[in-house]
């Protein structure tokens, strides 16, 4: 059970990490997908990624041992409501063309909260007794 919560969190890492590396890079098809021009300083826009470097350190501390850091499996599924939630504001407040590439992102932010919450549950409560 542990081992699963372990390799949801760090599934979860790599997922950020391999965002934040498209956004460094800036394929073409990126702004493509978001039907989004493409900036003529970059440096604003990969700013913009840093939580997607910033996050993944808290998934992956989490899964060293989650048994015992709950605090920061709990951190872990606040962090990705959180940027659900982010993203859901600022797609409402802008209305971007390109939106349902965002809510994909809002999707996949809820769908890594569950998952962990979910483990997190089963874990705690068959290994530990306690959620």
């Amino acid at each position: 059970m542990e081992s699963t919560l372990r390799w949801i969190l760090r599934l979860s890492a790599l997922y950020d990490l391999g965002a934040f590396a498209v956004l460094l890079a800036m394929p073409a098809w990126l702004f493509v997908l978001f039907s989004h021009p493409r900036p003529e300083n970059p440096f604003l826009f990969r700013l913009a990624g840093l939580p997607l470097l910033m996050a993944p350190v808290v998934y992956w501390m989490a899964s060293n041992r989650p048994l015992e850091r709950p605090s920061l499996v709990r951190a872990s599924v606040r962090l990705r409501v959180v940027g659900a939630l982010g993203i859901t504001a600022v797609v409402l407040w802008h209305r971007p063309p390109g939106a349902l590439a965002y809510w994909s992102f809002v999707v996949a932010d809820l769908m890594w909260a569950g998952l962990v919450a979910w483990q997190w549950k089963r874990t705690a409560t068959r290994v530990v007794g306690r959620v």
